[in-house]
Order: C-alpha cells, then sequence, then structure tokens
C-alpha cells in the first residue's frame, strides 16, 4: 500500500493551466503516481500522471526510479504494459521520452526499474501499452532509491 499519492494537474488537462504542481518523490517511500489507468496515452509522449521530480544523491549520483503495477481489484490481470518516463526540461511545456520499461504485464515482471533518474527535470509517466485482462485498470506505484 503507497504511503503517499500524487496529487496534482496532469499536463495538458483543463485543470493544468493555472500551473503545474509538481512533488517531490522522497527516497525510499512507496508513492502512487498513477490512479486507474484504464488505456495507453493517445500519444507516446502525452503525460498521464501528475508531474513529479526527484532531488540530487548527497553523492551526486543518479537515481533509480521503481516503478509497480497495481491491478485494480487485487487480483485482476494485466495483459501487456509498458510504461514511458517522459521528462520537460521547459517546465511541462513539452514532454520528451526519457526511458521506456520493458513488459510489465502477461508473463513478463509487474514492475520495472528507470536507471540513472537525474535531479533537475520535471517528470511524469504515461502508458506506452496497456491492455487490461481482468483488471478493471491499474495504479502505477514507484519508489526512488
Amino acid at each position: 500500500m503507497p504511503t503517499f499519492t500524487l496529487t496534482g494537474p496532469i499536463p495538458g488537462s483543463a485543470a493544468a493551466a493555472t500551473g503545474l504542481q509538481p512533488q517531490t518523490i522522497e527516497t525510499g517511500v512507496q508513492t502512487q503516481i498513477a490512479t486507474g489507468l484504464t488505456a495507453a496515452a493517445a500519444t507516446v509522449n502525452t503525460p498521464q500522471t501528475p508531474v513529479f521530480c526527484v532531488q540530487p544523491r548527497g553523492d551526486h549520483g543518479d537515481r533509480t526510479l521503481n516503478v509497480t503495477a497495481v491491478p485494480t481489484p487485487a487480483g485482476g490481470t494485466i495483459t501487456t504494459l509498458t510504461v514511458n518516463l517522459l521528462a520537460s526540461y521547459d517546465n511541462g511545456a513539452n514532454w520528451e521520452i526519457y526511458a521506456t520499461s520493458g513488459a510489465m504485464g502477461g508473463a513478463g515482471l509487474p514492475s520495472a526499474q528507470f536507471k540513472n533518474v537525474v535531479a533537475g527535470p520535471l517528470y511524469t509517466l504515461a502508458a506506452a501499452t496497456l491492455t487490461l485482462g481482468t483488471a478493471t485498470s491499474v495504479n502505477l506505484d514507484g519508489s526512488l532509491s
């Protein structure tokens, strides 16, 4: 169960017109990043989650973002899922693919690691592919190391 759930407008939504509200994902804290995804993003770089950022490590190294797919209802299945980690270097005006996960649905692992995540850009997630099996939606939980 996540300790924290990201809130704030999703980039490109009407609510985002008042400004993005990036939140920091803290190291070691399980955070629900996406809630109730039912379909892949309209394009591979269309954000589907609130915006988040990461803090630099004390030793100046990069971070690893661990993302886990959690089907709803519990015990439901996800047939296919790949996730894009999107980054913006211009305060959310443009989004580019920073990294893409491997298969997270079906016989694949329910989680993915995005390595070499640096402090500075804004981040969001987008489902590049998503086909639900018996699940009605999927949440994406994340933690930072």
